[in-house]
């Protein structure tokens, strides 16, 4: 009789046991499972927060593409405008000039340097914060990486390019020369300055203007195709990320 009471006994703690046991396996499994949902939920959340972050990007992206497009297309009338100057110049110089209308030939701004500075704000920001990683589109990247390393090698050029339209010495002497003269004709004060030779074709300071005339036209060319190769790289690094279908 004692010996069936403890099997009894003995049968009540395993049953105790095994229900124990079911019931820590299945606590276990939600706590996991709970686990595992947080962290989905947490990767869901960065998901979206990475990729509201980059749409804002490829927005910012697009308006300083933009901007440099408008940069360009500026750049390219005003020199494309005194190109089409360099011409004209060369007519009156041919013909024969009071000292007026030589100080308005001067004052052409065929000469005139024009620089420009492309933003790249987000470009730059991508690259030294690290958020270029965001951008998962191979081809964005790698255009953008182009695009901007073109860019600055060609912006380089151009600057060079412009330093050289100052080297016009005999142009930019006789600037100075009738800026000085027509400053002091306004406080009722003469001078005289040498500037008949500019009437003069065999003189070799007119053939010297006139080569230099041909190198500032040879310098426009140069600095319009750039620009119009550098307007074709922004439109197509446009049109590849507007056409992306990481765009919303």
């Amino acid at each position: 009789m004692k010996l069936l009471r403890n099997s009894r006994m003995k049968a009540l703690n395993s049953e105790n046991a095994r229900r124990y046991l079911r019931y820590a396996v299945g606590e276990l499994i939600l706590i996991v499972f709970g686990i595992l949902l947080a962290l989905q939920i947490n990767e869901w959340n960065e998901e979206r927060s990475n990729r509201k972050k980059l749409q804002g990007y490829y927005t910012r992206l697009l308006t300083d593409l933009k901007s440099n497009l408008e940069d360009y297309n500026l750049l390219i009338r005003i020199n494309q405008a005194r190109l089409d100057s360099v011409p004209v110049f060369l007519n009156l110089l041919y013909q024969k000039k009071t000292l007026a209308q030589v100080n308005l030939l001067v004052k052409m701004h065929i000469f005139n340097p024009r620089n420009t500075t492309p933003t790249k704000t987000t470009y730059e920001e991508l690259k030294n914060t690290g958020n270029f990683n965001l951008i998962q589109n191979t081809r964005i990247k790698e255009r953008l990486d182009l695009y901007y390393k073109d860019q600055q090698a060609k912006l380089e050029t151009l600057d060079k390019l412009n330093d050289r339209l100052q080297e016009t010495p005999a142009l930019v002497v006789l600037r100075q020369q009738l800026n000085n003269y027509f400053d002091l004709i306004y406080v009722q004060r003469q001078q005289v300055i040498d500037w008949q030779w500019l009437n003069q074709p065999q003189e070799a300071r007119f053939k010297d203007v006139q080569a230099q005339l041909l190198l500032i036209a040879d310098i426009r060319r140069t600095q319009i195709h750039l620009l119009a190769t550098l307007r074709a790289n922004a439109q197509k690094t446009i049109a590849i990320i507007e056409s992306s279908d990481d765009q919303e």
